[in-house]
């Protein structure tokens, strides 16, 4: 009752709803980063909706050698459920909220494009 009577007066202020929670942890974290997580998700999201993107977006010795260099970028968007889709971009988000400060956007996306490539080069 009593914190109610403080609440109508501006004494104890509003808790955030749960979304807007989570809107706010979202927002805490770096453009790039956010992106990059997204990617994964919605990787995975057009990976289920369309099968046939997979084979497209894989890595695979067969298509890519056969001129489809894109793979060695994109087979990490190639996510085969939704819990490892959303654990992937947690993770990446939070690896660039700890980097992308330090190095800056530009140098995180040099970084993980390198890297990306190059354990792809490594895996065929």
């Amino acid at each position: 009752f009593f914190s109610h009577l403080l609440t109508m007066r501006g004494h104890i202020p509003d808790e955030p709803t749960p979304s807007e929670q989570v809107l706010q942890v979202w927002q805490g974290f770096p453009e790039i980063s956010r992106r990059l997580a997204l990617a994964v998700v919605l990787g995975w999201l057009l990976s289920s909706l369309m099968p046939s993107l997979v084979s497209t977006l894989s890595l695979c010795p067969r298509n890519t050698f056969g001129l489809h260099l894109w793979n060695l970028v994109t087979y990490v968007l190639v996510e085969t459920s939704l819990i490892s889709a959303l654990i992937s971009g947690a993770l990446v988000a939070m690896m660039g909220r700890l980097v992308e400060p330090i190095w800056g956007p530009q140098e995180l996306m040099k970084f993980v494009g390198v890297i990306t490539a190059l354990t792809g080069v490594s895996t065929l």
